[in-house]
């Protein structure tokens, strides 16, 4: 059977007439209203409340008044009803594909829904992960197409008709590469030599790690601020802080010949990775002494880590402490993308609560560059 979304989309309007975004969004509103039950089921998860599935209301584009300046806003898509307790709800959806997220314009679009009531949300589909991260802050929910593609698997007792036009649908997402990808596994990352994808799955994992909240890096330390995102340099992707006095990286190790190390497993070589780096020379006594009994205690924390401290690395003497573990058991049973990016954030989150709550690192690095700690 032809594909209803693939023929109305090869056939649409010029592009500057009705661009990509909005024919998504028209499609998606279609599969909502197809069914009550979908629709009523999209709306009970964005709100986490049950809701009436005859009181639902649908809107694309609709003028609504913004702010306080009294400009007209056109939100995607506003659904509106009532949920099953009887309060009045509306949702107002931001949509993205191919352009970037506008902080500016969620944030206008979250100001004029202030005035809608108890029960209101802004919702945001975007094209991947580091899209949602940019909008997390300013949305109640957000969510990527490849997870409308899940919400959809999980729908239930809808007729055959409708049931044929979410697999329709779900097939358009994945040919226009808005469905989940899949993921790495440690299969192919032990086979990276041979799977070229791999480095474009490191980067996109990568690209989110700089809209992530880091409790644990003490930003006074790092002159420059951050972090910052890494493109792809010296064989690793990633963020960093600081400018070298000194400067601390973490991220995904791709390659291991500029960084003169030896993989922790050989036939597993990419790597998730931490380093802080200096300019200058140490004094011997403080290689020796602070960061190295520093290393040797985050190596008994984290077994199965390689830990380098000062003195093994001799031949890169501005590179001070380091952490590394193979990628591929960090992300080890992750289904999508999405979760392998929480389980790297997590580990790099309880790598630098155990290094910077050790106080030899701050002290050892702020005497030498001359910093110190607020109210120190």
């Amino acid at each position: 059977m032809p594909n209803l979304f693939d023929a109305l989309f090869n056939h649409r309007p010029r592009q500057n007439i009705t661009p990509e975004e909005n024919f998504l969004t028209a499609a998606f509103v279609h599969l909502l209203q197809a069914s009550p039950d979908i629709g009523a089921t999209w709306a009970s998860e964005v709100l986490g409340s049950p809701v009436d599935a005859q009181s639902l209301k649908f809107e694309t584009q609709a003028a609504r008044l913004g702010d306080a300046s009294q400009a007209t806003i056109y939100p995607d898509v506003e659904i509106s009803g009532t949920l099953a307790s009887g309060d009045e709800f509306v949702l107002w959806h931001e949509h993205k594909w191919n352009s970037p997220t506008d902080s500016g314009q969620l944030e206008r679009y979250r100001t004029a829904l202030s005035n809608y009531g108890r029960h209101k949300h802004l919702v945001f589909i975007g094209a991947d992960v580091i899209q949602t991260a940019e909008a997390r802050d300013l949305c109640n929910r957000t969510f990527t197409w490849a997870e409308v593609y899940r919400f959809l698997d999980a729908t239930v007792d809808v007729d055959l008709h409708v049931e044929q036009l979410i697999r329709q649908f779900q097939e358009f997402l994945a040919a226009q590469g808005l469905g989940p990808q899949e993921p790495l596994s440690p299969g192919l990352l032990v086979a990276y030599t041979v799977a070229p994808r791999v480095e474009a799955a490191c980067i996109r994992l990568a690209q989110g790690l700089d809209k992530r909240a880091w409790p644990h890096v003490p930003v006074w330390l790092f002159t420059g601020g951050g972090p910052h995102y890494k493109p792809k340099i010296w064989g690793r992707v990633g963020v960093e802080w600081g400018d070298w006095a000194p400067a601390l990286f973490v991220g995904v190790l791709l390659s291991h010949a500029d960084h003169r190390t030896k993989p922790v497993d050989p036939d597993d070589t990419v790597e998730l990775f931490l380093t802080i780096d200096v300019t200058g020379k140490f004094k011997k006594d403080l290689m020796t002494s602070d960061l190295g009994l520093v290393a040797a205690d985050l190596r008994l924390a984290f077994p199965g880590v390689c830990v380098g401290g000062p003195l093994d690395h001799k031949a890169s003497p501005w590179r001070k402490l380091t952490m590394r573990e193979p990628l591929s058991r960090v992300i080890a049973g992750k289904r999508d993308e999405a979760a392998q990016a929480e389980a790297i954030g997590a580990r790099l989150d309880a790598w630098t609560q155990a290094l910077f709550a050790d106080a030899r690192v701050g002290a050892t690095l702020g005497e030498y560059f001359g910093k110190r700690a607020p109210g120190a």
